[in-house]
């Protein structure tokens, strides 16, 4: 199961474009974790922001990167916490 880099690496789901995904958030401090997505891997746009840890399934976009703002897509995760992501059909 991949871990999405806390360095704003975008990720890309081999399963996007119609998959679905689980996408589990672990907390490990302060900062709001902020799953940003998207279709032409150039403009990204708040899926989902994570608050304390906890899992989600959603409908996976081509690109995926993890944020530490909700403001910005190209801020680093700081703190410690991970972000996975389990691909299904």
């Amino acid at each position: 199961m991949p871990q999405l880099s806390n360095t704003n690496e975008p990720y890309r789901p081999k399963m996007s474009g119609g998959g679905r995904g689980l996408v589990q958030y672990v907390s490990e401090g302060s900062l709001t974790g902020a799953l940003f997505g998207s279709l032409n891997g150039v403009d990204y746009h708040l899926i989902h922001s994570f608050t304390e840890s906890d899992i989600k399934e959603l409908a996976l976009p081509p690109y995926v990167i993890i944020s530490g703002a909700v403001e910005n897509h190209t801020t680093p995760v700081n703190d410690g916490s991970k972000c996975y992501l389990n691909e299904t059909r």
